[in-house]
């Protein structure tokens, strides 16, 4: 989508970070939009889901309308900023989904009802998806929180407060229906059947390989940040 609207609707002013709409038609507006309805409409469809991987694909659309505010905004920085989301994004989705896979090979159930007293039985499997599930939400010092700052900042510079402010408010949704599942893996009880979570060998090291760059790109994201605003330049 950016290959394709940077290329066809705008050009660029001289080789400065400024771009200008050649088209008649104000497709900023129309994206804007469309990421507002977008996000909203995956985190409350989100909200009742009870198969865990249903909930994370309709969060995945609550992503996609926060990454599209960075494609309503014409300039370097926006463009940047939805490069580094889609980096923090891979990671810390990703991880989410590979410890639903290790849980469903081990428990045969995709329910979230079924992830009570989880903590207890794998204790390391349910922190790394309580870490997965905050960098999603956008809660600090994860990466999720870089990625949703960083695009929500290059709004506030292009002057869309109310777009910001529809995010903000999507963000807040979007916590209730992750700690929902942390609340079922830490403060409800262990049924007695719950048998133990076996993590093979390449699970485990696929996990930890994701969960290392999700907490760190929340704590030194200043590679990450100059490596995307340097790629941001061929667009």
């Amino acid at each position: 989508m950016l290959r394709f609207f940077y290329t066809a609707f705008i050009s660029t002013v001289s080789l400065t970070q400024y771009y200008v709409n050649v088209s008649p038609i104000k497709w900023l507006t129309l994206i804007s939009i469309i990421s507002a309805f977008t996000m909203t409409i995956g985190n409350i469809v989100a909200i009742p889901q009870n198969n865990i991987k249903r909930m994370l694909a309709y969060s995945s659309i609550a992503h996609a309308g926060y990454m599209l505010i960075g494609l309503s905004i014409v300039s370097k920085d926006a463009v940047g900023a939805i490069l580094l989301y889609l980096v923090v994004y891979f990671f810390m989705n990703l991880g989410a989904f590979v410890v639903v896979m290790v849980v469903d090979n081990s428990l045969h159930t995709e329910d979230i009802n079924n992830y009570s007293g989880l903590s207890r039985v794998s204790p390391g499997l349910s922190a790394a998806m309580t870490i997965f599930l905050f960098s999603l939400t956008g809660i600090p010092p994860f990466a999720g929180f870089i990625g949703k700052v960083v695009v929500f900042l290059a709004a506030v510079d292009k002057g869309l407060y109310w777009l910001v402010i529809v995010a903000v408010l999507n963000t807040v949704v979007s916590l209730y229906y992750y700690a929902r599942v942390v609340k079922k893996m830490y403060l409800e009880a262990t049924p007695s059947n719950l048998p133990p979570i076996k993590v093979g060998v390449l699970p485990a090291i696929i996990i930890i390989s994701l969960l290392i760059p999700t907490i760190l790109f929340g704590i030194w994201w200043a590679p990450l940040e100059s490596f995307t605003h340097f790629s941001s330049f061929m667009y």
